[in-house]
């Protein structure tokens, strides 16, 4: 029977103590069992304490000076004389005291401009700027990430600023080089349910494969992710690392259990350039059943 590993989401609420009780022994009795998990466990229980060491940044006394008066000025621009009598006040006035058109005429305007004023608000509204670890939690507690965008900032090819809605707004800015962000990205990676964001994301984390956080999410998606295209590009990054034991037992993994002839044929050529007698014994026992991992062995032979 195939064994229904843990999801990152999963371990991360154990880890953050946000599960109920009887979750929380589930997870602990899996965790007894599973070697594949009780690595994954280690892996985001390190990261959790990298994370939320980072420092968190402030704004400085001198901008926050600057927005006080910014706003006390445009505050004494409103309570200027005759600054009420706008468009509002007008429309308001020929609704109650005009002819029949007239008012049809503004009630009409004052419904269009609702409508305008609807679309335009989610658009000009702020992100929210977020650390990394803030970032985790906000996508926790959403189920679904929207408007997912990755914005080029300064000159810098790998500096950006993530943009997503989830209750709010929210904004993460840094390098894609950074642990942070990686981290960040990997959850989207692992946990958003849109084909086309992990896709985005697995293209942005492309450079950086060789990230231990990076590594350990393109390790996960290929088993576990539901779109084979995305399987697909985990593995080709995978197999174009340094290879070490977890790698080859995830391409182990693919080979005899993914689902798509594509990503099997990826693990038998990545399996078949690996010198060690136990992928060896692996491959000869795929080969009985399947020709083209047959053809792979003896040619290599």
């Amino acid at each position: 029977m195939k064994t229904k590993h843990l999801s990152r989401k999963q371990i991360l609420l154990y880890l953050l103590k946000e599960l109920s009780h009887e979750k929380d022994k589930s997870i602990e009795d899996h965790l007894k069992e599973c070697t594949l998990c009780q690595n994954a466990f280690a892996e985001e229980k390190q990261m959790i304490k990298m994370i939320t060491g980072l420092p968190r940044l402030e704004p400085s006394s001198k901008l926050m000076e600057r927005y006080r008066l910014v706003l006390k000025s445009e505050l004494s621009k409103i309570s200027a004389p005759g600054a009420q009598k706008n468009f509002l006040s007008d429309l308001w006035e020929s609704f109650f005291y005009s002819a029949p058109t007239k008012r049809f005429a503004a009630t009409f305007a004052l419904i269009l401009l609702g409508v305008v004023l609807g679309q335009m608000l989610p658009r000009i509204s702020t992100f929210r700027q977020l650390s990394p670890g803030d970032a985790v939690l906000a996508l926790q507690s959403s189920l679904e990430v929207s408007d997912f965008k990755v914005i080029p900032t300064d000159d810098q090819s790998d500096r950006v600023e993530i943009r997503f809605n989830t209750v709010q707004r929210q904004s993460i800015k840094g390098n894609l080089g950074d642990p942070g962000i990686q981290y960040v990205l990997s959850y989207i990676l692992e946990n958003e349910s849109g084909d086309d964001v992990r896709l985005k994301t697995i293209q942005l984390l492309e450079d950086y494969s060789q990230s231990e956080v990076v590594q350990g999410a393109l390790i996960r998606s290929l088993e576990r992710d539901t779109n084979p295209g995305i399987r697909l590009k985990a593995i080709r990054l995978l197999k174009s690392l340094p290879v070490n034991e977890k790698i080859k037992d995830v391409l182990v993994y693919a080979l005899f259990r993914d689902t798509n002839s594509g990503v099997q044929i990826e693990a038998a050529n990545a399996l078949n350039r690996i010198s060690d007698d136990r992928v060896r014994s692996f491959l000869n026992k795929k080969a009985k059943e399947d020709e083209y991992t047959r053809a792979l062995v003896e040619r290599s032979s």
